[in-house]
């Protein structure tokens, strides 16, 4: 995945604003504190005019389709929000990399449910199904191992 950060949030905030825009940005701060507000709200004003003239978010390296989403590094865009997240919304992220993780290590024994399944039945024994997951070398220190 591509590493997400502030450049992402810059990147994001190029498509929605003119010059004009990102020039009140750089002079926000120097404006007197009465005029602040104001400045902000024509701001965001302008960006709200620009997502209405512009719905689609084309820019963006980092959009995936319903296909990708499962090749997402969750844990990286975790550790990328967590200086903006409550405790509360870090502990859904905690549960949903947990989901990801259960649902990946699923994945991985799919290939091995045939083996079980006929262990299961009777028809194989557990030989065979070492045979087939481990190495040679591995089923030789297994063999040594039972055997003593």
């Amino acid at each position: 995945m591509e590493k997400l950060s502030k450049e992402s949030i810059q990147d994001f905030d190029t498509c929605y604003i003119t010059n004009h825009g990102q020039i009140l940005k750089i002079l926000f701060p120097l404006l007197p504190c009465k005029h602040q507000n104001t400045i902000a709200c024509y701001i965001k004003l302008q960006e709200c005019f620009a997502v209405l003239k512009k719905p689609d978010f084309t820019k963006s390296a980092a959009s995936f389709d319903s296909k990708n989403w499962m090749d997402l590094d969750f844990h990286a865009l975790k550790q990328e929000l967590t200086p903006y997240c409550s405790t509360k919304e870090m502990e859904v992220f905690q549960k949903l990399e947990n989901l990801i993780q259960m649902y990946q290590t699923y994945q991985n024994m799919q290939q091995y449910m045939p083996l079980f399944q006929e262990l299961q039945n009777g028809s194989g024994d557990l030989s065979d199904m070492l045979q087939s997951i481990l190495t040679p070398e591995q089923m030789s220190m297994f063999e040594n191992f039972m055997n003593t």
